[in-house]
């Protein structure tokens, strides 16, 4: 029986409370030791997938959003005298200034432009060198414009520009 709950387990096609009832009704009976019930455990809490505990509500969450989206162009027509706004045409990557001496907005991702050339911020604290000068490599990494615009949209993570994904 233990070959068996074990395959089941590893497939992934399990809800978590069921196969836990039924390790310890096999427990309970003496088909199980102590050692194959701790490792079934462990094993299950490794390969539970959060789509086969609760499918129907990942599938009302999915509505939902579908719902919620269509409410929220609905509501932004009407904002708008019933046409749709603009979407923005571009995103602004703000130039580098030097620090002021009080902002703390050239932190850790912070993506600046300088010289027609785009830059982020590799330093984990406040940033206060200017791009691209001699000795700020370790500090800036020159990044091309598309991956600044990601950054500053959302569309990727400082991270992912940093380590070239």
């Amino acid at each position: 029986m233990y070959k068996i709950v074990k395959n089941v387990i590893e497939s992934g096609d399990f809800k978590l409370a069921d196969m836990q009832t039924k390790i310890d009704t096999l427990w309970v009976q003496g088909d199980l030791t102590d050692e194959q019930r701790t490792e079934l455990l462990a094993l299950m809490k490794e390969n539970v997938k959060p789509e086969s505990e609760t499918p129907e509500a990942l599938v009302m969450c999915k509505l939902l959003k579908a719902e919620f989206e269509l409410l929220k162009e609905r509501v932004s027509k009407l904002e708008n005298g019933g046409v749709a706004p603009e979407p923005p045409v571009g995103v602004v990557i703000e130039p580098w200034e030097p620090w002021d001496g009080i902002s703390d907005r050239y932190k850790y991702g912070a993506v600046v432009t300088i010289d027609q050339k785009y830059y982020i911020s590799t330093y984990q604290g406040q940033n206060t060198w200017m791009p691209g000068s001699m000795g700020t490599e370790g500090l800036w990494k020159e990044i091309s414009k598309e991956d600044a615009e990601a950054v500053v949209s959302g569309t990727k993570t400082p991270d992912q520009v940093i380590n070239g994904q």
